[in-house]
């Protein structure tokens, strides 16, 4: 009951063109390669690696045998998806909708005949995507909004004539939900004359800010006169080192812009997104979706047993080292996928062996009543929360 998974890549154009390659020892081709996803998401699941059935229909077949009973009777599917990502670019500026909002969205584009596999589609499935991102390279983001007070200082600090139309919203109303909408709906001509001012005047800023400059010009290179440059201004910048990691709920705006990390969140491909993007941007929903109180979102570090605590219903990720002679041995309570991201481990449970090396993952069954893991190497744990 512990199986070897076969993994889809999505090639966004965001990807890093050589870091999932490198990770799953494989030559690169050339194309960005931007997630590995390790799940059973009908967009894209995983595959037994022995018969080549999905990941989906092997839970169809017996979801007590592999999610057990609780978790079959309350999700029916894996509830959480694993992604290794890789970003060489910055992805969209972007939420993800709440449990509520998920399920009147999605119930709305159904009754309005949108193929969920259409451009334009904003809810593809039901549920909301809480998230967490844990860095496996040196990993930088936009996370949350600052406060008024913050963006008030930073605009004072630019000095650009077009930013200071901004100062009244941010003076009289001290209220994130106006300010973010006065910037999101700027007309085109306006915005384009803020940016360029704004580029203008990043010079003024100080060491501290480098790398706020350095993604302001990057974006406004990537994406000439789009919204989501002067965003940018509005969202708190967050650097994680290796082994550090990021919760995101429903319903906060962030952008990720480079490194590789280990992604976890509910099953949920939502996104609602308002620039820095090719793709579908809706900004009237992104406004009704989005959570305007300030966010600064604190960086989390592994606690017992290497797990990084939240308050996710649907996952828990944990990072664990197994050394030499040294088995570890997990007691299931519910469906896990256990990814290899350094050296060679067993996962072995009565007459089952499954190998893993780096970049490979395997499912181990909910009915399963524990099982060990042998070798040398670095690997983590999507499970149920305790």
């Amino acid at each position: 009951m512990i199986i070897a998974l076969n993994n889809p890549i999505q090639p966004y154009a965001w990807g890093s063109k050589s870091f999932l390659p490198h990770f799953l020892g494989v030559p690169a081709t050339g194309i960005p390669q931007a997630e590995l996803w390790m799940g059973a998401h009908p967009v894209a699941p995983s595959r037994d690696a022995t018969t080549g059935l999905t990941l989906h229909e092997l839970i169809a077949k017996n979801p007590r045998k592999w999610l057990g009973a609780e978790a079959s009777a309350q999700y029916g599917t894996l509830p959480f998806l694993m992604k290794v990502l890789a970003a060489d670019e910055p992805l969209s500026i972007q939420a993800h909708p709440s449990l509520e909002q998920a399920e009147v969205g999605f119930a709305r584009e159904e009754a309005l005949g949108i193929s969920r596999s259409a451009p334009d589609r904003l809810y593809r499935d039901r549920n909301h995507k809480p998230e967490l991102i844990c860095a496996l390279t040196p990993f930088e983001a936009l996370c949350g909004f600052r406060t008024p007070p913050q963006v008030q200082a930073l605009v004072r600090t630019l000095d650009a004539r077009a930013l200071r139309s901004w100062l009244p919203h941010l003076e009289t109303t001290n209220d994130t939900r106006a300010i973010f909408r006065f910037v999101a709906t700027l007309p085109e001509q306006e915005r384009k004359r803020t940016i360029d001012e704004l580029l203008s005047s990043l010079h003024r800023l100080d060491a501290a800010d480098a790398r706020v400059r350095f993604w302001i010009e990057r974006a406004a290179s990537l994406y000439p006169g789009d919204m989501g440059v002067l965003s940018i201004l509005l969202l708190n910048y967050v650097k994680l080192e290796p082994g550090e990691a990021l919760y995101l709920p429903a319903q906060q705006l962030h952008a990720y812009l480079v490194g590789a990390g280990i992604e976890i969140m509910a099953n949920s491909d939502n996104v609602l997104r308002g620039g820095l993007t090719p793709k579908h941007v809706d900004v009237a929903e992104l406004l009704d979706v989005l959570n305007f109180a300030p966010y600064n979102p604190p960086i989390l570090r592994p606690a017992r047993a290497g797990v990084y605590a939240t308050p996710a219903e649907e996952f828990e990720l944990s990072r664990v080292t197994v050394r030499p002679n040294q088995p570890i041995t997990f007691s299931t309570h519910g469906p896990e996928i256990v990814l290899c991201t350094g050296g060679s481990i067993e996962l072995r449970a009565k007459a089952t062996l499954v190998s893993l090396v780096q970049g490979q993952s395997a499912f181990v069954a909910a009915a399963l009543p524990q099982y060990e893991v042998h070798g040398e190497g670095n690997f983590f744990r999507a499970t149920l929360p305790r």
